[in-house]
């Protein structure tokens, strides 16, 4: 199983970018870092497997079979996963209304950003910022 994608960094003038040690192999595949970089970079815009793929000039198919090789996920999982970690950042650090944070990650509106996150931590937007401020930072 591969460790889940730390997020490094909290300056909130350039996004966190995951770190990439602990991806097999990433030494070995600028290709690899190439998707990554697009995807975080491209967080709010709507991210497919086809549009990254395009985007590296790959074919779906490579482009899908060099992420999981190097990875262990699939790239869906990966957008997914990053927009989680940005959310909760975001949530936890910022002010920023939950309706722009919605925005800013890619989906098309607060309610399915609710959604998500509640899928994901437990709870709606607003109640898990207020319990993430309970708790200290490393908890």
């Amino acid at each position: 199983m591969v460790n889940p994608i730390p997020v490094v960094g909290s300056d909130s003038s350039k996004p966190a970018f995951p770190s990439l040690d602990f991806f097999q192999g990433v030494r070995d595949s600028e290709e690899l870092r190439g998707a990554i970089d697009y995807i975080c970079s491209a967080i709010g815009a709507k991210l497919t497997l086809e549009s990254v793929a395009a985007h590296l000039n790959l074919t779906p198919r490579s482009l899908e079979r060099m992420f999981h090789h190097h990875t262990g996920m699939p790239v869906h999982h990966f957008i997914i996963e990053y927009r989680m970690r940005e959310a909760k950042r975001m949530i936890q650090e910022t002010n920023i209304e939950i309706s722009e944070i919605a925005i800013t990650l890619g989906y098309p509106d607060a309610q399915s950003f609710s959604r998500a996150v509640k899928k994901r931590y437990g709870y709606p937007p607003k109640e898990l910022k207020r319990i993430l401020k309970e708790k200290p930072k490393d908890a």
